[in-house]
């Protein structure tokens, strides 16, 4: 954000270029055809999967154990490694993490703020306890 650094001795442009990154999504099975165009693009610092949005893109409805959504990912592992890219995807756990990291990937986007507080709540009403209502078998609204 520009006005968190303006001004920057140098000017907002070269403190830009030097801390920005850009990063490009991948959420369509068309992206797939051309993984290796799109991963040598200069200027592309991060590939980043859209895991559940391209299982929905190959007509598998979020059924990410299907052998070929799991071939999609490692083809896309592969073109960004091949073209020095780091690869990244959404994890939960630390326990995702160390799995995804196995397969490959750098590159986490964690959990929403929401459901950082909601976890640490958790465990604090559980060790006193208590605990809060299941969205499942109540709306939370």
């Amino acid at each position: 954000m520009p006005s968190l650094r303006w001004p920057a001795p140098e000017g907002y442009a070269d403190f830009a270029d030097r801390n920005a990154i850009t990063i490009i999504i991948i959420e369509e099975v068309r992206a797939l055809d051309r993984i290796d165009e799109i991963t040598a693009t200069k200027g592309v610092d991060v590939i980043f999967i859209g895991t559940n949005d391209l299982s929905y893109s190959m007509g598998l409805r979020g059924k990410t154990d299907n052998p070929a959504y799991q071939a999609a990912l490692k083809k896309i592992v592969a073109s960004a490694k091949k073209n020095g890219k780091p690869v990244g995807r959404p994890a939960g756990t630390p326990e995702q993490i160390k799995q995804y990291m196995d397969e490959g990937f750098t590159f986490f986007q964690g959990p929403s703020e929401l459901v950082l507080m909601r976890t640490g709540a958790e465990a604090l009403l559980k060790s006193l306890g208590k605990t809060g209502f299941d969205s499942k078998d109540k709306p939370l609204y």
